[in-house]
């Protein structure tokens, strides 16, 4: 896999080979998910952040903390923040609750670093192409932190377009960015 951004490669010869995305330059340090996003894994991430079982935060954040062992050297972890208007649809804010149970796991603070300043349409909604261009602009800080490296965490690696924007905020900010995912698209 590449060793920034955690891309997973189907050939033993391109072991540690940095993909051509993370040569071009990343604002977080390294980006891990906890498993393809297929199969069990796919259905429960569904199941929990549109059908409602908030129950399936606490499996989920077992799963991610078992599986990832190489972004975890960090002083708090920072859920990628919802609008609004989505948790208001959703019932509840799941990766808010995914970041409070990982904390939980980890002994690590949870600090809420960042907030949507626009709303966007949903990533799953739009074409690869446009993906990449729905976040910009779209996180702010919401606050300053003592803490100098931070653990972002979301559920679902596409296209990276939604990390590398709040990486972006963050690290201007000064922090020192790795980030976590349970899943990502191949």
């Amino acid at each position: 896999m590449c060793p920034v951004c955690g891309k997973p490669y189907f050939s033993p010869s391109a072991l540690s080979i940095t993909c051509g995305d993370c040569l071009k330059g990343r604002p977080f340090l390294i980006h891990r998910s906890a498993g393809l996003y297929e199969g069990n894994l796919r259905q429960s991430i569904l199941l929990y952040k549109y059908g409602g079982y908030e129950n399936l935060a606490k499996p989920l954040a077992q799963f991610a903390s078992a599986r990832v062992d190489d972004v975890w050297d960090v002083d708090c972890i920072v859920p990628l923040p919802s609008h609004k208007k989505r948790i208001r649809e959703r019932g509840f804010d799941h990766i808010l609750l995914l970041a409070r149970r990982l904390s939980k796991l980890r002994g690590l603070p949870v600090e809420k670093l960042l907030y949507r300043s626009r709303y966007t349409v949903p990533q799953v909604e739009l074409p690869r192409h446009k993906r990449k261009l729905n976040p910009r602009g779209s996180f702010a800080l919401r606050k300053t932190s003592p803490c100098s490296r931070v653990l972002l965490i979301d559920d679902v690696w596409t296209t990276g377009a939604t990390i590398t924007e709040a990486s972006r905020v963050l690290k201007k900010a000064g922090h020192k960015v790795h980030a976590l995912t349970l899943a990502r698209s191949v």
